[in-house]
């Protein structure tokens, strides 16, 4: 790995509190910093992405796409960085609650909603795993798992978290004047899906495709 190309460890971590806090000010409360210490931070890492990650929102911000993406990963690597100092000075006790999800779930509807839960359960520690790939549930790894399905999975106990629609979408220009009344019309299109998931397959299957 080379070292000199990723942005400052401090620049990440301050990023990393906004994300989680949901303003500057209390991200600064969060670090013991003053809200422009983080506002600096956070804008130097910008500079250094050539994107940008935050926009303001009254007193609050929101992330941007490329922000949330960012903020998934970090979470996640915080989290793994917290865990390994806790075991390595043995305080292990209240380990953080391991859930993992696609990362497209992560970006797109938890990590909006992050900061809201930390406010309202302060003593829950998250460690998010985004993973197309299907976990293993075992003490010690794994608590919880977000996936897309009926949910009679052998052996596991499933809740709904919410009910959601599948939906087809194809560029215009891909189409063109193409009459389309059933899935076979559309076969030899390419088709893209995200890495891990089934859910195109199940639909055509269950059109008799």
């Amino acid at each position: 790995m080379d070292w000199r190309t990723l942005p400052p460890l401090a620049a990440l971590r301050a990023f990393a509190a906004l994300a989680q806090e949901g303003s500057f000010a209390r991200a600064g409360g969060a670090l013991n910093v003053s809200h422009a210490a983080v506002s600096q931070q956070v804008r130097a890492l910008e500079e250094r992405l050539g994107t940008a990650l935050v926009e303001r929102a009254g007193r609050g911000t929101v992330l941007t796409p490329a922000g949330l993406q960012l903020a998934a990963t970090l979470e996640t690597a915080f989290a793994a960085i917290r865990r390994a100092v806790d075991e390595i000075t043995g305080a292990d006790a209240a380990r953080p609650l391991q859930v993992s999800m696609t990362p497209s779930f992560a970006v797109s509807w938890l990590m909006p909603r992050i900061a809201e839960f930390r406010h309202r359960h302060p003593e829950i520690e998250l460690m998010l795993n985004p993973t197309p790939d299907l976990v293993e549930l075992a003490p010690g790894g794994i608590d919880v798992a977000i996936r897309f399905g009926d949910g009679n999975w052998a052996g596991l106990q499933s809740e709904p978290l919410l009910a959601t629609d599948f939906v087809i979408v194809a560029a215009r220009s891909l189409i063109g004047s193409r009459k389309i009344s059933d899935p076979r019309d559309i076969l030899d299109l390419p088709w893209l899906q995200e890495l891990g998931t089934s859910e195109i397959s199940t639909w055509l299957r269950q059109r008799g495709v």
